[in-house]
């Protein structure tokens, strides 16, 4: 969806319980919020989870919502996570408090 090939409906985006299904780079991975209501706040953490990197830590990311990032056009590099979270949450700033980015 961030290259506007496709949009993503609504029900997609806006889950009952905070759970997203990532497919990138070829294969399927999880963001997920530890609460059980779609974060609403200015920041908030989630949660990420990619079985086929055999990970073994815990990657949490925090989001704060209205930080103005701008989006990244289609030759630059950028962690394809980022941009699908700017996709629900746009100029969305990602820290990924000491992991290391995803590319």
């Amino acid at each position: 969806e961030h290259f506007d090939y496709f949009t993503v409906g609504a029900h997609l985006k806006d889950p009952r319980n905070p759970v997203w299904v990532i497919c990138s780079e070829s294969h399927y991975s999880v963001l997920f919020a530890k609460s059980r209501e779609v974060p609403k706040e200015r920041e908030f953490d989630l949660f990420y989870y990619d079985e086929l990197a055999k990970q073994e830590e815990e990657i949490r990311l925090t989001i704060t919502t209205d930080a103005g990032v701008p989006k990244v056009s289609k030759g630059d590099m950028a962690p394809p996570l980022e941009d699908t979270i700017r996709t629900k949450w746009p100029g969305a700033s990602i820290n990924w408090n000491g992991s290391d980015r995803i590319l």
